[in-house]
């Protein structure tokens, strides 16, 4: 976990000293995920869930240069899925991330410019709810990791030389999946033997940019 964490760090700290060209956005996105577990003789397991939340993105190019790198950040929360509400658990909470090489196209009549990136998606869900069964507190956790491959692809309005409104839709493929739960002080895991989710979210964000072209 520890070098995990590590890599992280050191990833986010190259991306923050990469290109003289910076644009960061804040904003909300809307995200269905679908999702697909084979379990072998056990069948499959497939779910929906809905979420909602902020999200935070940047995109970094050296001057002059129209390929670059991006992160795309999210923390939602999930609101429903297919088999029950999650808007009275104690804790849920899902974050979402992708960074790869990112792009931005010419700016049409000084105004829209189209933008987008790919590269790798990492997702984490943390659920947390107590239940009361028989008179008696009943506690259920849950931390799933989703690992997979992804990106987003958008246009932006540059209503200002440094403020701009964009919208677009982040896509997301994973195809690994582990879980682990503790229910009630049993612990456990669980890895599918096969996993495909899809992840769609339309987001709305203001960004603020420095050194355009």
């Amino acid at each position: 976990m520890k070098k995990t964490g590590l890599l992280a760090l050191l990833i986010l700290l190259s991306f923050s000293l990469y290109g003289t060209d910076r644009w960061s956005a804040i904003g909300f996105q809307y995200s269905h995920y679908f999702d697909s577990s084979g379990y072998g003789d056990d069948g499959d397991s497939t779910n929906h869930i809905r979420s909602k939340g902020i999200t935070l993105s940047s995109y970094r190019f050296k001057e002059e240069n129209n390929w670059g790198l991006f992160t795309h950040a999210s923390l939602i929360s999930p609101i429903k899925d297919e088999k029950q509400s999650y808007e009275s658990a104690d804790t849920r909470i899902i974050t979402s991330f992708f960074i790869g090489p990112g792009f931005r196209g010419p700016v049409y009549r000084n105004l829209f410019q189209p933008f987008g990136g790919g590269g790798f998606h990492f997702l984490q869900f943390i659920y947390h709810d107590t239940f009361i069964s028989e008179g008696s507190d009943f506690t259920y956790f849950q931390f799933t990791r989703n690992f997979g491959l992804g990106g987003e692809i958008g246009c932006r309005l540059n209503f200002t030389e440094n403020f701009s409104l964009a919208a677009g839709t982040m896509i997301a493929w994973d195809f690994y999946s582990k879980s682990s739960f503790n229910n009630d002080g049993s612990k456990s895991s669980l890895t599918p033997a096969k996993y495909n989710a899809l992840m769609l979210s339309p987001f709305l964000t203001l960004g603020y940019s420095t050194n355009l072209k």
